[in-house]
């Protein structure tokens, strides 16, 4: 793994990141649940997320725009709306982390 700037990463540092990401994610669901500022929270995942394309060389750019394009969307509902769009829409991400966002 290798940063634009040309710092290299030991091996397994990927699949860390990746997990990484992955729980930042989930936990945006219990902090829902507990009727915390999940939108706080949201605005943070994303902010990590450009920050990995914005270092990284040759990303899967395609699950990147899908993932930061799904959470964005998360933003536009209401306390209101169906919690089960919002889980769905949460493990779709950690989902698509899993499969395919990674240094080509």
């Amino acid at each position: 793994m290798q940063t634009k700037e040309g710092m290299t990463f030991p091996a397994g540092t990927e699949k860390q990141y990746k997990t990484l990401l992955i729980n930042m994610i989930y936990k945006l669901l219990p902090i829902r649940e507990e009727g915390k500022d999940w939108k706080k929270y949201l605005d943070s995942c994303l902010a990590e997320i450009q920050g990995f394309n914005n270092v990284f060389e040759e990303i899967d750019g395609l699950h990147l725009v899908r993932i930061l394009s799904k959470l964005e969307s998360l933003k536009t509902l209401t306390e209101e709306d169906d919690f089960y769009l919002y889980r769905k829409t949460i493990l779709e991400c950690t989902n698509l982390i899993d499969q395919g966002m990674q240094h080509e």
